[in-house]
């Protein structure tokens, strides 16, 4: 089980460089190039920064559970390096679950109500969404060590950063996912028929300027759904069966949204480089037609 440990880490570490270099590429095409910005999509660019950053931490956090299989006997003495790496991954993807929850409201108002939607000043509100998930995220470490009195007392088997926290902490950190979550998937459930019924029941009404915030957002949805909440559900439901002991898995909970990340940032990048291209080329035949018009 220890080389199938080690090569689900070096996966894990292969995904999080590709995540890193694709959100990478899209936070300096599109959210650092001000020409290409487009204002339904602040949140997501925040997200993609979010993003390189999680898949830094986790990097870290796989990287050192690969160590702890490779060198055993040096890494034992080290384990309160667990947390130290352990803690910004589970910071950062607080903060970035509040993005997400934040998309989701932003998405489903737009599309049920489409007149309030454009008449709110979202510039503003991204930005207090923006201060309010780093506040969230950084609150993590105040409950662990400050609410929840943690010592630093890590059995000398725990080689994860699910065992070395405490019973209060994991209470919070399942209490606060689990409700963000939720709301997160009722909001998709009603986006997801909104949409439906307005492809389908009402022909002729389209809403172009919102598709593509829709797409990824939908997309976010059903990654963290497969990658990070049916395996986190699993996971608690049959803690001891084979296939979710570390053990014999590894980190998979870890492993497995980045796979998830890994899987979300490609389709995201094709997504978002195809309507560009649409929309250059589309551009394109506009400036031509417009020039044999005028001759």
């Amino acid at each position: 089980m220890k080389v199938f440990i080690e090569l689900a880490c070096l996966i894990g570490l292969a995904c999080a460089i590709i995540v890193i270099i694709l959100n990478s590429n899209l936070v300096c095409k599109f959210a650092l190039n001000k020409s290409k910005r487009k204002n339904d999509m602040h949140l997501f660019y925040f997200r993609f920064i979010l993003d390189i950053i999680l898949e830094i931490s986790l990097f870290m956090y796989i990287g050192f559970i690969f160590l702890m299989e490779i060198f055993p006997d040096i890494v034992q003495h080290h384990l309160f390096l667990v947390v130290i790496f352990g803690l910004p991954f589970s910071n950062v993807a607080a903060a970035r679950s509040i993005i997400a929850l934040a998309i989701g409201v932003e998405r489903t108002v737009a599309a049920y109500f489409p007149k309030i939607y454009q008449n709110v000043q979202f510039k503003y509100l991204n930005w207090i969404v923006i201060l309010g998930a780093i506040f969230f995220g950084a609150t993590e470490s105040f409950v662990l060590f400050g609410f929840c009195s943690y010592k630093m007392e890590i059995p000398s088997m725990c080689r994860f950063f699910g065992c070395a926290i405490n019973t209060c902490f994991n209470t919070f950190w399942s209490a606060h996912r689990t409700i963000i979550f939720t709301i997160i998937i009722n909001l998709s459930i009603l986006l997801s028929v909104k949409l439906f019924i307005l492809n389908h029941f009402q022909l002729g009404v389209t809403n172009k300027m919102l598709s593509e915030a829709n797409r990824l957002a939908l997309i976010d949805v059903c990654t963290v759904f497969i990658f990070d909440i049916i395996p986190a559900v699993c996971g608690n439901l049959w803690p001891t069966a084979y296939i979710f002991a570390f053990d014999n898995v590894g980190p998979y909970n870890g492993n497995l949204k980045i796979i998830g990340c890994s899987i979300e940032s490609f389709i995201v990048s094709t997504v978002i480089m195809r309507s560009k291209s649409k929309t250059s080329s589309k551009n394109s035949r506009l400036v031509a037609i417009s020039r044999v018009t005028a001759f």
